[in-house]
């Protein structure tokens, strides 16, 4: 009996070792909960300030971008030259405004000339400077202490030829049609123009065909005014011209009649260029 209560005794004591661990283990993990609690409590204050800095900055304006520094848009304007070269029929020449003149230094019977120069362009751009009534006909400029010497070292266009516009009165249309579009390709003539030029040439029968095609409104352009042209005039040309060849006989001196023979090869020549030398020699010697 007396054993039976010893190891009861030890048994309770074992149970009561264990419990005692069991409770010292609950008070720590009571402990590492509370320690656990004010961790988390933190985090969670530390996540509210963050959200809330966030929100902040969410709902903030975005600033403008920076702009880059602005540049100015046109350069500042240069000084230009006074010199203008007479002859570049191209280039409007600027014209110098310089104050009337006092009346004792005006020419007598003369009046004060405002405009030297024309306002309007011609084909070539505005004219060069056209002489006021009493004074020099010199086209260079007035020395204004600038030495002309040194510009001769520039290069200087060569001035376009003058050259009258090919006249038309119903003769060799052909020819008139290439001499017109080597005139409009010399002084660059634009295409609403080259009618106008062609129009105020016109003489004789051509000229009152002209007045009564244009009142028709048939002339548009210029390539329809140049078939108007060879249809009006150009379609019996060549049979006409092989008949002058054909009856052209020696009257006078070998030289005229050589040169009348010339004539009309070059322009039976222009319709139908297959024609060989042997053809204008048998041709020629037929007729002296």
């Amino acid at each position: 009996m007396t054993t039976s209560m010893e190891d009861l005794a030890k048994k309770f004591d074992g149970f009561d070792a264990a419990l005692t661990k069991v409770l010292d283990k609950l008070s720590g993990l009571e402990a590492w909960k509370s320690t656990a609690d004010v961790a988390m409590d933190k985090l969670l204050t530390s996540s509210e300030h963050t959200a809330s800095r966030l929100h902040r900055l969410e709902s903030a304006p975005t600033p403008p971008p920076e702009l880059p520094p602005q540049r100015p848009a046109t350069a500042p304007p240069q000084p230009q030259s006074r010199w203008v070269n007479p002859f570049d029929l191209n280039t409007a020449p600027h014209q110098e405004v310089r104050p009337p003149a006092p009346t004792w230094e005006r020419p007598s019977g003369h009046r004060v000339a405002n405009h030297n120069r024309d306002a309007g362009g011609g084909i070539l751009g505005s004219h060069p400077p056209h002489p006021v009534t009493g004074t020099s006909n010199n086209p260079h400029p007035q020395n204004h202490g600038v030495d002309f010497e040194s510009r001769d070292s520039f290069s200087r266009p060569s001035p376009v030829p003058k050259l009258e516009f090919p006249r038309f009165d119903g003769e060799n249309p052909r020819l008139w049609k290439d001499r017109c579009e080597m005139y409009f390709e010399v002084y660059n003539v634009s295409e609403s123009l080259k009618t106008r030029f062609a129009a105020l040439n016109f003489s004789g029968p051509a000229a009152a065909w002209l007045q009564t095609l244009e009142l028709r409104g048939c002339v548009t352009s210029w390539e329809s005014l140049c078939a108007a042209v060879c249809e009006r005039f150009d379609k019996d040309q060549y049979q006409t011209h092989m008949r002058h060849l054909d009856n052209l006989r020696q009257t006078g001196s070998v030289s005229d009649y050589y040169a009348a023979f010339e004539q009309l090869s070059h322009q039976i020549l222009l319709y139908n260029s297959s024609y060989d030398d042997v053809f204008f020699v048998t041709r020629f010697l037929n007729g002296l």
